[in-house]
């Protein structure tokens, strides 16, 4: 974070870019009447996926991974990231990468009950 408190963009590479990456061509496959877009910039923050649904709110889905809670700030950044969207009109969903490897379609479920 700087010193206003914004998240810098990320430009890791790695595993954590290959499960976004993954889960990005996996909504785009099960959603194809959806607009997605990945690495959106809101707020200060860079989010994951953005999925947008005429007459509906869009929903900011973010792929969470243990390195993204490595520092002892990451949880408290999130759940600040997800108010930040929720007072703006987004729905927020998390996917857990060690839960998506059990069983993605669980996973999706959360984003699905969203966009209904």
């Amino acid at each position: 974070m700087d010193q206003f408190g914004y998240s810098k963009p990320s430009n890791e590479t790695g595993n954590s870019n290959l499960f976004i990456d993954q889960i990005f061509e996996r909504l785009q496959k099960n959603l194809p009447d959806l607009k997605l877009s990945k690495n959106i910039e809101f707020g200060g923050y860079q989010f994951d996926i953005l999925i947008e649904k005429d007459g509906k709110k869009s929903v900011v889905v973010e792929c969470m991974s243990k390195k993204k809670y490595a520092d002892e700030l990451g949880y408290l950044e999130d759940l600040h990231k997800e108010k930040v969207l929720e007072n703006s009109g987004f729905e927020y969903v998390r996917i857990w990468s060690q839960n998506a490897w059990q069983n993605l379609d669980n996973e999706l479920q959360k984003i699905n009950k969203k966009l209904l």
